[in-house]
């Protein structure tokens, strides 16, 4: 994945920052929906995700599980350490179309 997708339109960046938890997850899945429902592409940046946990990442998978469906793109330009660590060790990568994750190499079966 490049460092920031080819054409990017700042209009379909949505920047997420701090918790992305089961405390924040109704609301940031309303603000994902709303947000494609206007677009046919969304560029998710959340290198300001400070914490995550498994609800915050089902928020995810859902709303690319939804984009695709929608024959919509959504994309992960910025991910933070926190996303990345999370992504690697539970193997998310290929259900986030994410095509190489740093922690990747570090991390065991």
């Amino acid at each position: 994945m490049s460092p920031h997708p080819v054409g990017l339109d700042e209009d379909e960046r949505l920047a997420f920052e701090g918790e992305l938890t089961i405390y924040t997850a109704a609301e940031s899945y309303a603000r994902l929906r709303a947000f494609l429902a206007d677009r046919d592409r969304c560029v998710l940046d959340l290198s300001a995700v400070s914490e995550l946990d498994c609800a915050g990442l089902q928020v995810l998978l859902w709303t690319k599980q939804l984009a695709e469906r929608q024959g919509k793109q959504l994309l992960l330009d910025a991910r933070s350490p926190a996303l990345d660590d999370a992504i690697a060790i539970l193997h998310l990568a290929p259900g986030l179309g994410i095509e190489s994750c740093p922690m990747d190499q570090d991390v065991g079966p």
